[in-house]
């Protein structure tokens, strides 16, 4: 491990912290007077260093600590972690990390391998080189939300299992569970369930691996998505959540969002401009139907029909003597509408007697 307690001033010493880099013997000395204690099971320690590893932390016993026997992927992983973030932070006012922090239960034998602060909020990170348990992983994501920290998840790079498809790979149960949602999955359709992120890192090599936008290929472990290596050193964290950003991811997010607000824009103007295409029929309509209103008030109304008399009048045969309409007549011809009446005929009658 590499934090340790002072047992007479409660202070903690991080092995890797390079403020020691130059005071080694300083701390060998401290150790060596019974002061320094492990801060989880509180028995004495002592600094230990191989010819190449880091220097840490060992128990004088190893009987009660439950992180005794942490394996040597998830040290240097966490190593490699912490000497990243440093590096972050240089220069940054109000920012520190943390190495080694554990949970309130007890029951759970995983701790917060980095935490990274700032005046805005604090970022934990943990690494996993096996399997977890459901009740484990919601325990643990439970303690760390409720500590007010963002949950960073990095897989040991051995946890990376390629399928036998094209930018595919076949994901455990606890892998799945701990998909990262971000922003930086950069959707630019809905087609596909999209399921976020996941991280991998190697500590000994310094590098990470990437996977974004990942959907599921072949249920229930198979998934599809693209995948990124990348050395640790060029990696930046999201200010916001303390994800790993890839180079370039920024400016990619950048221009989304951009293509995005000019398609919001022209889709506004393109409403707006129907909207008033729309308004401008309906006002000429409305104007055409108060015209054709006003002029039909205006025509000249039809005539009444004739009286009853005058209708019967001009239907009554013409008189080809007198040249008057009459219907007294004893001959008609129906079709020139033409008789011959009565009185002509008893004048005719009188002017022979």
């Amino acid at each position: 491990m590499f934090r340790a307690q002072n047992k007479i001033n409660g202070d903690f010493f991080v092995s890797i912290d390079p403020v020691w880099f130059n005071q080694r013997e300083t701390l060998v000395n401290i150790c060596q007077s019974e002061q320094v204690i492990c801060p989880y099971c509180k028995e004495p320690v002592r600094l230990r260093a191989g010819k190449h590893r880091r220097w840490y932390f060992a128990h004088k016993t190893l009987l009660n600590c439950p992180f005794t026997h942490e394996s040597s992927t998830v040290l240097e992983a966490r190593a490699a972690l912490y000497e990243w973030l440093l590096t972050k932070i240089h220069g940054k006012p109000g920012w520190s990390v943390d190495v080694e922090i554990p949970i309130e239960d007890p029951s759970i034998k995983k701790r917060v391998d980095c935490l990274l602060k700032s005046q805005s909020g604090a970022f934990a990170y943990v690494i996993l080189d096996k399997g977890v348990k459901l009740e484990t992983r919601l325990e643990l994501q439970h303690q760390v939300r409720r500590k007010g920290w963002h949950l960073n998840v990095l897989f040991a790079m051995d946890f990376f299992k390629p399928a036998n498809y094209p930018n595919s790979v076949m994901l455990s149960t606890t892998e799945r569970d701990f998909f990262a949602r971000t922003e930086f999955d950069l959707y630019d359709d809905i087609d596909q369930e999209r399921f976020g992120s996941l991280f991998y890192v190697n500590g000994k090599t310094r590098e990470v691996k990437v996977i974004r936008r990942a959907c599921l290929l072949h249920p229930p472990q198979i998934f599809e998505g693209e995948i990124f290596d990348e050395a640790l050193q060029k990696v930046l964290i999201a200010p916001k959540t303390g994800e790993l950003v890839l180079p370039g991811e920024y400016e990619k997010l950048q221009a989304l969002k951009e293509a995005r607000r000019a398609q919001e824009e022209r889709d506004k103007e393109r409403r707006e401009r129907m909207f008033q295409e729309r308004s401008v029929v309906m006002q000429k309509t409305e104007t055409c139907s108060e015209r054709t209103g006003s002029e039909g008030l205006k025509q000249t109304p039809p005539e009444p029909p004739p009286a009853k008399n005058q209708q019967t009048k001009a239907a009554l045969p013409i008189c080809v003597i007198c040249n008057q309409p009459s219907s007294d007549w004893w001959y008609y011809d129906g079709l020139t509408n033409t008789c011959k009446c009565q009185n002509c005929s008893e004048r005719n009658k009188k002017s022979r007697t």
